[in-house]
């Protein structure tokens, strides 16, 4: 583990960790100076792929909460080009998506035993790409009190179909292509709307922005009735679909997700602050 310790009182170590059977993982904490006195709550984070555990560098101040973040678990080459090396890279990509689940839970597994946590507070948010994969572990991982699902779709087959829409214009071979490359995915095993229901009691959260261009057309009807479920909630964010250098997208999701963590773990609920429209068109 290299840790850095900063003058205003924060930490900030990367960690790597091995499971007994399974996957490696590389874990990056940001700890806030109150965690050398008081037990603090968690938000940990999957993100894109290239992003990572370099993803608490993006949230900023600590605030009383800590950040942690991890890497894929991709042992494959990230820099692919042509179908012989993509072919070739499946079975690394096929290991890691299905690796990426447990590795969130190894992380838990090693926060829970640190002095500083606080085990009522312990918070898993999907960005993106990550969005499945905290589906499924916070289904799996009842440790995990509440769940937040950012900027991803509710099903995979629609989200990649409109994702390919720019480079197989012809719709049958689109169609095939994404099918084709979901049964590759073990698209079937990470559908985050068939999750939703394993996660309960436990609250789950669905933040969507108005005018995301990643998400296909019918979105915003899926978000709805996913929200219809007691345990789930829906709020909206202004602007596209958040990523680095989107500082705008940005900080309305770390005001929405830290100012509700925060508000929480005082005890005093600040909902009516965060922008939830449940049931609206964005």
């Amino acid at each position: 583990m290299e840790s850095l310790s900063r003058e205003d009182g924060r930490t900030i170590s990367d960690i790597l960790l091995t499971a007994n059977c399974g996957p490696q993982v590389r874990l990056r904490l940001l700890l806030p100076e109150e965690a050398a006195t008081r037990k603090v709550g968690l938000l940990l984070l999957i993100g894109g792929h290239r992003t990572g555990r370099h993803a608490v560098d993006l949230i900023g101040e600590p605030a009383g909460i800590a950040y942690a973040a991890i890497d894929y678990p991709y042992r494959g080459n990230d820099s692919l080009s042509g179908a012989l090396q993509i072919a070739g890279a499946i079975p690394a990509i096929q290991d890691a998506l299905l690796d990426t689940p447990p590795a969130l839970i190894l992380a838990m597994d090693w926060i829970s035993r640190q002095p500083w946590f606080d085990a009522g507070h312990a918070e898993l948010a999907g960005v993106s790409l990550g969005v499945p994969f905290a589906a499924v572990a916070g289904a799996l991982d009842d440790r995990f009190t509440r769940v937040w699902l950012i900027h991803g779709a509710t099903s995979n087959y629609d989200w990649v179909l409109h994702m390919a829409e720019n480079r197989v214009k012809n719709r049958v071979l689109r169609d095939l292509a994404v099918r084709a490359s979901l049964l590759l995915a073990y698209g079937n095993s990470f559908r985050t709307a068939d999750w939703l229901r394993e996660i309960a009691p436990r609250p789950v959260v669905i933040i969507a922005a108005r005018d995301d261009e990643r998400m296909p057309q019918g979105a915003p009807a899926a978000y709805r009735t996913a929200s219809e479920s007691e345990h789930v909630s829906l709020m909206w964010t202004e602007g596209k679909h958040v990523e680095p250098g989107r500082e705008y997208e940005l900080q309305q999701l770390v005001d929405l997700v830290v100012g509700e963590m925060q508000a929480t773990s005082d005890n005093f609920d600040r909902r009516t602050n965060l922008l939830p429209m449940p049931g609206q068109l964005p």
